[in-house]
């Protein structure tokens, strides 16, 4: 439980009953400040996002079966590319070499 006190949140007893210490909670504020920043900054480079319909849920489950295939997310992504004609993805996930006609942009 916050409790507002001079336009600042302070634990109210009941938090530091469960152990939970002033400098865990602003730990935890501090990182969900970071969390809104790289969202803002998300939005900034990347301000179209496509949606998954379900002729993408199709495509992502046929993709899935295999243990040497991608799993449920990647699935997911991969299908809405290939069926918006997005031919190329920036990320660490090497398992996107493995998917014809999209080409994987490393990010190391």
């Amino acid at each position: 439980m916050l409790r507002r006190s001079g336009g600042q949140f302070e634990v109210a007893s009941a938090a530091r009953h469960l152990g939970i210490t002033r400098p865990t909670v602003e730990s935890h504020l501090r990182a969900l400040e970071m969390t809104h920043a790289v969202y803002d900054l998300f939005v900034e480079i990347c301000p179209v996002v496509l949606p998954v319909t379900l002729a993408d849920a199709d495509q992502a489950g046929r993709m899935l079966g295999g243990t040497a295939g991608p799993g449920v997310r990647d699935a997911i992504h991969t299908a809405v590319m290939l069926n918006d004609g997005v031919g190329c993805i920036a990320t660490f996930d090497e398992v996107f070499d493995q998917v014809d006609r999209i080409a994987r942009v490393p990010l190391d």
